[in-house]
């Protein structure tokens, strides 16, 4: 994104915060996506204040006043020490542009108040943002995923920092569409910043897995007859298992 610039190299986060604003559904399709594959890592998901939640929620959901109160730990912290033992928090934003490039409902409360002048410019300074914006480049480029990059802009003036690259989704992308550009950014720029939890513990010897429940055995066949018996074997093999 044209005049945003990256923050410091991010440290691997095990929790995040997932917004999205939507008109259409497609936004809340893309966290959905995204929030699994985290958690396929072992990342913690929250969407609602204080709560875990396996898909995130829309802006106005989460509510005005929570999202202007992300950094306020940080913010009154009054010594150095104290700012560096708290970590960036992190935000993982959807934002579809509706209308006449205009925010949809799902935001709409949300970025009444982060338009009040009264803001400092601190206000998250506690705040890294990755972002993937939806549109349709048929509408102009003036237009095109607007309502995400004003947000983006509106967050960076604000003190946030960006986490990774703004990802775009086009409505117009061939064989898959705004999904289909969603891969591509979550493939190059926000998933390999993630470590995988999940196999790094299992890496630790300390840890350790049950038994497997099931067992695969490979059987060649050539007639029918043969792979018969061998269906029958496998089912007797099921039956045996203890569950």
């Amino acid at each position: 994104m044209h005049g945003v610039l990256m923050g410091e190299p991010p440290s691997a986060p095990t929790t995040c915060t997932i917004l999205w604003s939507t008109q259409s559904g497609r936004a809340k399709a893309c966290a959905r996506r995204t929030a699994r594959l985290l958690r396929s890592r072992g990342v913690s998901i929250f969407g609602r204040p204080n709560e875990t939640d396996p898909y995130g929620c829309a802006f106005d959901t989460f509510g005005s006043s929570n999202f202007l109160s992300f950094s306020a730990t940080v913010a009154d912290a009054t010594d150095t020490s104290a700012r560096l033992s708290h970590q960036r928090q992190l935000l993982v934003a959807f934002v579809s542009t509706t209308g006449d490039a205009e925010q949809c409902d799902t935001i709409r409360n949300t970025w009444l108040a982060l338009l009040r002048k009264s803001l400092p410019s601190t206000t998250f300074s506690n705040l890294q943002f990755a972002l993937f914006a939806l549109g349709d480049r048929a509408y102009g480029p003036t237009a095109f995923c607007a309502a995400g990059r004003k947000l983006a802009a509106r967050l960076v003036q604000l003190g946030a920092r960006p986490y990774c690259v703004v990802g775009y989704g086009d409505d117009g992308t061939p064989n898959g569409g705004v999904f289909a550009d969603l891969d591509e950014w979550l493939t190059s720029e926000l998933l390999p910043t993630f470590v995988d939890i999940r196999r790094a513990h299992a890496a630790d010897t300390s840890i350790f897995l049950p038994e497997p429940v099931y067992h695969v055995k490979a059987h060649i066949c050539s007639t029918v007859e043969e792979a018969e018996d061998a269906d029958h074997e496998l089912q007797g093999e099921m039956y045996r298992q203890s569950y």
